[in-house]
């Protein structure tokens, strides 16, 4: 199946508890022609996680859970990554790595204003719950993929799995 572009997208655990499905809904149904898909384990960590309201939309895609050495060829093909998070104690507590993972791939990124992302927002379009603050920063993500890319592919950088286990490390070790 070919899915067509413009395509945002999204990689990890699909849960209720993580993702807001009325958001991503309602963007869905505002942005008919802009496809949405999901890769991912469904209900990893809530086992009641009902994704049937998005299931049914024409233009939101669940491909299920691929593996990690193919994501990369994934997020090739998104136009946009998105963090479409709720608001909650887990989320706010919660740093989403696959942030630098859309960075690295050069890719612009639309995501809920969590408070471990705020500090980024010179790289990223950062939203409150609000479908039109989504919609206005992915559609201007579409209309100019280069914007902050040099900023983008700089910060990816410097968060790699690598960099960032060093500096917790070394936080440890100067305690």
């Amino acid at each position: 199946m070919v899915i067509p572009k413009p395509i945002i997208g999204f990689i990890g655990a699909i849960s209720n508890y993580k993702l807001d499905f009325d958001l991503i809904k309602s963007v869905a149904i505002q942005a008919k022609n802009w496809n949405f898909v999901f890769i991912g384990p469904t209900c990893e960590g809530e086992k009641d996680t009902d994704i049937s309201m998005l299931k049914s939309m024409p233009n939101i895609h669940f491909l299920g859970y691929r593996k990690y050495k193919y994501l990369p060829n994934y997020c090739a093909g998104f136009d946009v990554g998105w963090l479409p998070l709720r608001f909650n104690k887990y989320t706010q507590s919660m740093f989403p790595m696959k942030f630098f993972e859309y960075l690295a791939a050069g890719l612009p990124v639309v995501a809920s204003s969590i408070d471990s992302l705020n500090e980024f927002r010179k790289e990223a379009a950062l939203c409150n719950s609000s479908a039109k603050c989504f919609l206005d920063a992915i559609n201007l993500s579409l209309s100019d993929k280069s914007l902050n890319l040099k900023d983008r592919l700089e910060l990816a950088k410097l968060h790699t799995y690598e960099k960032r286990t060093l500096r917790m490390v070394q936080k440890i070790i100067n305690r």
